[in-house]
């Protein structure tokens, strides 16, 4: 009877997906990409394991290879928004797969829908800042974002520091030395 269950396991997306993500924590990167594969065989319409797959093959230097991955999930993705538009986690996902294949206009413009459905997420505020800032170089709506975050979690550091960086970047040398001085204060190390 257990001989049963177990080959019943491994007859599921969920099971190889695991199964990858240990097999990835370990630095085994060459078979977790070998499960990554097998998840998608069984699921191929799982954008977590697309993802998942992206990931490995990056980590093994499979540029090229990793970005049609990351296309993949991003296109399912896609197709998933379509019958649920409103769905914040969807917005997040293709917000970081359009980041990772260097789209990042469209990124800003699905964290931003993100933040817009739910004003209260702060990961789609900082995200969004963080492309603003980092590749836009659009420092005050990176502040404006940051702003928004830290309305949420007044206690992010990192926010903190971020909107440091920002503000040093707008030559509001004062405004920049107050928000690093309450991420240090919070514990910031950068």
């Amino acid at each position: 009877m257990l001989c049963t269950c177990v080959i019943a396991q491994e007859n599921t997306a969920d099971y190889w997906l695991k199964k990858g993500s240990e097999l990835s924590t370990n630095g085994s990167n060459e078979q977790a990409l070998q499960a990554y594969e097998k998840a998608i065989q069984i699921d191929p319409e799982n954008s977590l394991a697309w993802i998942n797959k992206a990931n490995a093959l990056f980590r093994l230097n499979k540029t090229s290879e990793s970005n049609q991955a990351y296309l993949k999930a991003l296109e399912i993705t896609n197709k998933t928004l379509e019958t649920d538009p409103r769905n914040v986690t969807l917005w997040l996902g293709k917000g970081l797969l359009l980041n990772n294949i260097g789209n990042v206009e469209e990124a800003v413009n699905a964290f931003d829908n993100a933040s817009k459905i739910d004003p209260k997420n702060e990961m789609a505020w900082k995200m969004e800042g963080v492309l603003l800032a980092r590749d836009l170089q659009r420092y005050d709506d990176a502040v404006k974002a940051y702003d928004s975050a830290l309305k949420i979690n007044p206690t992010d550091a990192t926010v903190w520091g971020l909107k440091g960086d920002a503000l040093k970047a707008l030559g509001r040398q004062a405004e920049s030395d107050a928000a690093f001085a309450k991420a240090k204060e919070l514990g910031y190390n950068g």
